[in-house]
């Protein structure tokens, strides 16, 4: 879920909470201060709940103060009305919990059998969405060239489009190829390269799809604009 930045169900559900405080205690409560949404919101945010009260017994206001306290946020500050923000925080959070998670408890499946480093990649909370998409289906083996189109029989060919005129001795049309070797994009790969020579980078796999650790911090927004516009270019002519 972090990979695809995406926030998890339970978390997703406290961001919700919180907009929805927000508007019925903030938003609503000032033009209608006696509402009876508002009323009621703020009589369940006061007072005590018995130790054993049940999850599910507990009203929305008593909810809304432990939503508050995992996110750091308060429901009546800006940030809470606005769901992009929320989950951008909450995705931090959650990249945060995994990466330093606390060393006496026993390991999760994620942490065990995977590698924390690339992944969660920094593109996922810096990129804009089109790009992030394009970079996680190469990430993920989930682009729309031929060679997994005709693995899936969606086509005829896993042969390149564009070196079609090599005829059988065609490469297969596979993101490697696509991205560093088709003679097709040399113009926009050429100018990618002089960009990230500029930035002491270069182009490879790892770069494209968003593993910049290696770059130096002062030019990593700089390579990850320059591989975007190399995609966005690339994916203008072929669907990746």
């Amino acid at each position: 879920m972090v990979e695809f930045g995406l926030v998890r169900p339970s978390v997703w559900h406290d961001c919700c909470a919180l907009v929805f405080a927000h508007r019925v205690d903030v938003k609503l409560a000032k033009d209608r201060p006696n509402h009876p949404s508002t009323l009621i919101f703020r009589s369940e945010s006061v007072g005590f709940l018995p130790k054993d009260c049940p999850k599910y017994r507990r009203p929305l206001g008593k909810r809304i103060k432990t939503a508050e306290y995992r996110l750091g946020v308060s429901h009546t500050s800006d940030k809470a009305s606005c769901m992009a923000s929320l989950r951008k925080l909450a995705l931090a959070r959650q990249i945060q919990q995994i990466r330093s998670s606390d060393k006496q408890q026993a390991k999760s499946r994620y942490a065990t059998e995977f590698s924390l480093w690339p992944a969660p990649a920094t593109y996922i909370m810096s990129d804009p969405r089109d790009i992030a998409v394009l970079r996680a289906r190469i990430r993920l083996n989930r682009h729309h060239l031929r060679s997994r189109q005709h693995r899936l029989s969606l086509a005829d060919s896993a042969l390149c489009r564009s070196c079609a005129y090599l005829g059988p001795q065609a490469p297969a049309e596979t993101p490697n190829h696509i991205l560093l070797e088709c003679p097709r994009f040399d113009t926009a790969r050429m100018n990618c390269l002089i960009e990230l020579d500029l930035f002491g980078c270069s182009l490879t796999m790892d770069v494209l799809t968003g593993d910049i650790h290696n770059v130096r911090g002062q030019s990593k927004a700089d390579v990850q604009s320059a591989t975007a516009a190399f995609l966005r270019n690339i994916d203008s002519i072929l669907t990746i």
